[in-house]
């Protein structure tokens, strides 16, 4: 949304966002004054990097209960949520990520400069969980959330204190 550090878009479909800006007077880099408040959608998506498209198609297939759709065509996924941006730290709360099975709300952050994620979040699937032939599924201390324990959504989990030491 704000930049993408690659030679060619991570991804096609509709994209809309609205949001406020505010951009302070001072000598500190854009990025830590930056302030951002909004909205986004993405609708009907696929992502360029066909390995990572694979893993959506993947985790769609299996959470329709039909893990071994090889040669299926790829499927488009839907992505919204909100944003708040402020000091280098990206805010992403009420985020929505469906495919066809499978639906995954998540809320976190995102430091801009070196890049942490912390997501926290659930994944509901369409089949029964012995129809999704391995879609692993891990849980938190609390046990009422999960999320694919291997693929695009899970990475190493880092502290708040991680996110403002941007080095």
């Amino acid at each position: 949304m704000l930049g993408v550090h690659a030679t060619r878009p991570p991804l096609s479909g509709e994209i809309s966002f609205q949001s406020q800006i505010v951009i302070p007077p001072g000598d500190v880099e854009v990025v830590q004054k930056l302030r951002l408040d909004g909205a986004f959608t993405v609708a009907s998506a696929q992502f360029s990097e066909l390995n990572v498209q694979d893993k959506v198609n993947e985790l769609s297939h299996r959470g329709k209960g039909n893990p071994n759709n090889a040669g299926a065509p790829s499927v488009a996924f839907d992505f919204s949520g909100k944003f708040l941006l402020d000091e280098g730290v990206l805010a992403l709360c009420d985020l929505s990520f469906h495919v066809p099975g499978v639906v995954i709300a998540l809320s976190g952050k995102y430091g801009l400069q070196n890049q942490s994620l912390d997501f926290q979040g659930t994944a509901t699937v369409d089949a029964k969980l012995s129809q999704t032939n391995g879609l692993q599924i891990r849980c938190t201390e609390s046990g009422r959330s999960f999320l694919p324990e291997e693929g695009i959504f899970c990475r190493r989990r880092h502290s708040y204190q991680d996110f403002r030491n941007q080095g």
